[in-house]
């Protein structure tokens, strides 16, 4: 099951709980679906498990050493424990 995090609250959820919803626009029928982050209804990406701590972050957030994928943190900690 695909994750996905909430890009206002940074919230993290399964994908099978994206909210949908139908804005109107002020007409009588045939409105607009929008989708949106069950916590907020904002917009959400797809999240990546990091390889190291296992805290999900976005996919546009990860730094790929030796085909793992690691959060900034983790990053960090890894870069000073090499120093």
């Amino acid at each position: 099951m695909s994750k996905c995090v909430c890009l206002k609250c940074n919230a993290v959820f399964d994908e099978e709980d994206i909210a949908s919803w139908i804005e109107y626009h002020g007409l009588e029928y045939g409105g607009e679906r929008w989708y949106g982050s069950p916590c907020c209804y904002e917009d959400f990406v797809d999240a990546r498990e990091c390889d190291c701590c296992g805290e999900y972050i976005t996919t546009d957030q990860y730094i790929e050493i030796d085909e793992n994928k690691y959060c900034w943190d983790c990053v960090m900690i890894k870069r000073l424990e090499e120093i």
